[in-house]
């Protein structure tokens, strides 16, 4: 109220109206605490020149910001990628895996059927259709045959009950099998890590997004303690972001 009754005063100096409203004591007062806020750094000129440090600030990190969510988003999709393509890679594994386990078990079966054929024989002690039945073994069966007839089934009653239950009955078709599903296992578990990382990235990229988010609202404030503030726990996040960024792999290849 003192300035505008200055003011007017200035305007209109020589009316009775200034002479009358003008007090002097509030006007001293008044230029006191103008110049002690110059004195104390808050005047307009101070007010200006952090106003232009916190907007240099704030774009830096905006900057940084903007590249470390784009690094952050692409790396993210890359090991979205990588993880689908190993899942994938476990899955068509599997599946080999599968059919090489399906044809063991067949020619397992067709070893046990040929035996029985030849055990139905031995029974009835038909030479003639024993030695058939021996001629229609598979090589694999022949070995383990031979091997089990040396243990005297006939009176060890620790001897197998079968040649297909001997060490030297090996069928290659089952140890692709178990080696394919080891594989597909491995994969599996590559695949899970690799989608996991992914995760990783998508949640430093949130975390990104809440510094964007907290810098570019400070802009809309005048009071620097308010912009200082919120810029200051933007810079936080965004020094926690890097810190979970750098502990990640780097892109697949």
């Amino acid at each position: 109220s003192s300035r505008r009754r200055h003011t007017r005063c200035s305007r209109d100096w020589s009316s009775d109206v200034c002479s009358s409203d003008l007090n002097f004591v509030e006007a001293h007062a008044e230029l006191v605490e103008e110049e002690h806020r110059h004195a104390s750094g808050h005047g307009p000129e101070h007010g200006s020149t952090w106003s232009r440090a916190l907007a240099i600030g704030e774009a830096l990190v905006l900057s940084l910001v903007t590249i470390t969510v784009a690094w952050s988003g692409f790396a993210a999709a890359k090991w979205s990628t990588e993880s689908q393509f190993i899942l994938s890679q476990s899955a068509l594994t599997g599946v080999e895996a599968s059919r090489a386990d399906l044809e063991a078990q067949s020619l397992r079966d067709f070893d046990a059927l040929t035996f029985d054929a030849w055990f139905t024989a031995y029974i009835l002690d038909n030479k003639e259709k024993m030695a058939f039945a021996k001629e229609r073994f598979r090589p694999v069966m022949r070995t383990a045959f031979d091997a089990w007839m040396k243990t005297n089934p006939e009176t060890n009653l620790s001897a197998p009950i079968g040649p297909t239950f001997m060490a030297d009955y090996q069928l290659p078709e089952a140890a692709d099998a178990k080696a394919l599903t080891a594989e597909a296992t491995r994969l599996h578990e590559e695949g899970l890590t690799a989608g996991r990382v992914g995760d990783d990235y998508v949640r430093s990229t949130v975390v990104l997004a809440g510094v964007l988010f907290l810098t570019g609202i400070g802009r809309t404030f005048s009071m620097p303690s308010v912009r200082t503030g919120l810029l200051s726990v933007g810079v936080g996040l965004l020094a926690y972001s890097l810190f979970l960024i750098l502990q990640l792999p780097a892109l697949p290849a």
